[in-house]
Formats: structure tokens, sequence, C-alpha cells
């Protein structure tokens, strides 16, 4: 992979793997999401969870705009 992006981008390889270690790992951006959509499922799974992401978005901003 890291021969890959070093050929498409130009960046040497130790370049490409210097920013590979630097991103935070799954485990952290999980953490610090606010919204985790798991597409380890089939299509209508992952479906009901956007549905049900933006329907707690929606809710939570309705919300905001009636308490301002």
């Amino acid at each position: 992979a890291a021969r890959r992006t070093s050929e498409r981008s130009g960046l040497s390889e130790d370049q490409v793997l210097e920013r590979i270690k630097s991103q935070m790992s799954n485990e952290e951006r999980t953490q610090n999401a606010h919204v985790v959509i798991d597409t380890d499922c089939d299509l209508a799974g992952t479906k009901q969870q956007a549905l049900d992401a933006w329907a707690k978005l929606t809710a939570r901003l309705g919300a905001d705009r009636a308490g301002t």
C-alpha cells in the first residue's frame, strides 16, 4: 500500500509511512467521533444506522433551535 501511495503521490515510501504512523488509530477515531456507523454489516444495516444517526441529529438541532 505504501508503494502504491508513493507512486501515486510522488512522496517517498518513508514519507508515506511517516504520514500513516502519524494518523489516529481507528479506536481513537471512534472514541472522538460524535457518530460511528459500522459498515461491517449488510447494506440494510448500514442504511438503518445512517437513518438513526440522522434522526438523532435533526432532533438535536430542533431542540437547540427551540431553546434559543
